[in-house]
């Protein structure tokens, strides 16, 4: 397997592990390309959905929303998740700092994957 390929697989691995993560604390996540500023994906709590709309681009977010703080007037995410191709076990690139406590698994992976 070529240094690329393995490379995007431990991307893929840590970026699944981050959404499941995040689901997994009862969040809806949408995949962006714009940093919230596209609406080709909708919020969603399907892994499959989220996976499937993820590393397309250089540089994507995932913009993290708590479903206790949506009315019919604010659909503003709570929070939001860098995601940087290319660093490796480092592609989790920024996150908010409110969820951490939800990404302590993923995080733990990156820094298995990465030392």
């Amino acid at each position: 397997m070529s240094a690329v390929k393995a490379r995007m697989l431990m991307e893929r691995r840590i970026v699944r592990a981050t959404v499941k993560d995040l689901l997994d604390a009862g969040y809806l996540v949408q995949a962006s390309h714009e940093r919230g500023y596209d609406d080709v994906h909708k919020p969603s709590y399907s892994l499959l959905e989220i996976m499937r709309n993820l590393m397309v681009c250089d540089a994507e977010w995932l913009m993290v929303y708590d479903p206790r703080q949506l009315t019919k007037r604010s659909t503003k995410a709570s929070a939001a998740v860098t995601l940087v191709y290319g660093n490796g076990w480092d592609v989790v690139s920024d996150y908010y700092m409110s969820l951490e406590p939800a990404l302590r698994k993923s995080i733990a992976l990156a820094e298995r994957l990465g030392g």
